[in-house]
């Protein structure tokens, strides 16, 4: 998903996914879900298909860059889905634009490779220290290690970490 910013009297919304019945399903939750009326008449929320590496494909009014993208649980594939994501982030990402990517660690040292990756091309990650200090947040995530600490054996916080706490695995 991608938002203009602010400073635009108007906001725009493009929500991606793969294939026609996601799409289908994106525009279904829209309808049901997205009320325009009032202060809202200048938001726009419009699905569209998108596979990582190729590019997006809109109608004329939707921005081909994007001020901040938002991913949630992308790096959960394997090694070859990381150029084809950081492609994508390249293609549409504004200069001056954000990142925001949530990450549920699986495999530590393999999902580290996408943000070496990303580094080499110009696209830094970091912790969001606002958000880590948000008292909901701490409850849900008590880890407050970066992308290369984060399962690394050679990160002694991540080795006090994980020798410390209980970490779940299973439902």
């Amino acid at each position: 998903a991608s938002i203009e910013t602010p400073s635009i009297t108007s906001y725009q919304i493009v929500l991606t996914d793969r294939g026609d019945e996601t799409i289908a399903l994106l525009r279904e939750n829209i309808d049901r879900n997205c009320t325009f009326g009032g202060a809202n008449k200048k938001l726009s929320v419009t699905p569209h298909p998108l596979t990582w590496g190729n590019e997006l494909l809109t109608d004329c009014s939707a921005p081909k860059k994007f001020n901040c993208i938002i991913g949630s649980d992308l790096l959960y594939n394997s090694r070859e889905s990381y150029e084809p994501l950081l492609n994508t982030i390249q293609q549409h990402l504004h200069p001056d634009g954000t990142v925001i990517l949530s990450v549920r660690w699986r495999k530590p040292e393999l999902e580290r490779e996408f943000f070496r990756k990303a580094e080499k091309l110009g696209i830094i990650f970091v912790n969001w220290k606002e958000f880590e200090e948000c008292e909901s947040f701490k409850g849900r995530c008590p880890a407050r290690l970066n992308w290369s600490e984060y399962g690394n054996p050679e990160s002694e916080c991540s080795n006090e970490y994980f020798l410390k706490t209980n970490v779940s695995v299973g439902n």
